[in-house]
């Protein structure tokens, strides 16, 4: 998918209170590399107002939401445009 610069993008799933061995097994189907976060506590899916799996959130460094539940393309075009906006 993505080949990044860690330093401009960084890719972390959240499992929600999934069991772990349910999301290794998901993560190894869908070949799934970057890490993988499990919230018991839902604190993360509060935060944000998580409402189904799966959503996308783009998120800054200062922790607010830039852009969410973005798709294939779309998706795609807004990280390469904060990427490219960020290397400059």
């Amino acid at each position: 998918m993505y080949k990044n610069d860690k330093s401009k993008l960084e890719i972390v799933g959240i499992g929600g209170d999934s069991p772990i061995q349910s999301l290794e097994q998901l993560t190894k189907k869908h070949g799934i590399t970057w890490p993988q976060i499990v919230d018991g506590t839902n604190e993360i899916k509060e935060k944000y107002g998580v409402l189904r799996y799966p959503s996308t959130f783009l998120i800054n460094t200062e922790g607010i939401i830039i852009a969410k539940d973005l798709r294939g393309k779309e998706l795609e075009t807004k990280i390469e445009s904060l990427i490219n906006k960020s290397g400059k």
